[in-house]
């Protein structure tokens, strides 16, 4: 736990750093889709339980966003995010991978 919150405190302060060290961890592209998945999953839960569990209107007028929806937009907005960082890499002549930039990713939600 130690090293989970050195890894938060310096994500704020260097955020190169923190990347770096968590890119060492070499974890492998399963570990890197899972911890997307459950990072996606992990807000969901938060946004519905700090909206007191009831479904979040976005537009009046409109049907609220139940879980099942808001699960889906932020799991699409996070999948495009990881591969719109690792195509945006490979232009500028990155080296990372697309494991990479999904893990980026999981961490940083």
């Amino acid at each position: 736990m130690n090293g989970f919150m050195s890894l938060v405190s310096t994500s704020v302060t260097r955020p190169g750093a923190a990347a770096r060290a968590l890119l060492d961890l070499h974890l492998s592209r399963d570990v890197a889709w899972t911890l997307l998945a459950l990072s996606v999953i992990g807000m969901v839960i938060l946004t519905f339980v700090f909206s007191g569990g009831q479904p979040i209107p976005l537009v009046p007028g409109l049907d609220p966003m139940t879980p099942m929806i808001a699960l889906i937009f932020q799991g699409s907005f996070a999948v495009i995010t990881g591969y719109a960082i690792y195509f945006t890499g490979n232009a500028m002549d990155g080296k990372g991978t697309l494991t990479e930039s999904i893990l980026v990713v999981a961490w940083l939600q």
